[in-house]
């Protein structure tokens, strides 16, 4: 991985890169892939509604992602303003 080098900055560029990626050994999906996946695919529908909801996607991305990487990974998410909750997927 290439650095750019400003007084030091680059050190704290790559353990930030570390921190907000992380891959698995084997090549598969990343921490992020595969809790995206997971609530795409229902495990995000705590309601049992029979849907998965922007604000409850959100939820699961953060808790699964620090769980699955044991808190090394946070998952950083900025919410539009103003913009109300709906249905993403549904099952």
């Amino acid at each position: 991985m290439k650095t750019l080098s400003i007084s030091g900055l680059e050190d704290s560029a790559i353990v930030a890169f570390e921190h907000l990626f992380r891959e698995k050994p084997d090549g598969g999906n990343g921490a992020f892939t595969e809790v995206l996946l997971d609530g795409l695919s229902g495990k995000a529908d705590f309601s049992g509604a029979g849907r998965v909801t922007f604000a409850a996607l959100n939820l699961f991305l953060s808790e699964g992602v620090s769980r699955l990487t044991q808190g090394r990974q946070r998952r950083v998410f900025i919410s539009p303003c103003g913009i109300p909750d709906f249905a993403l997927v549904s099952l």
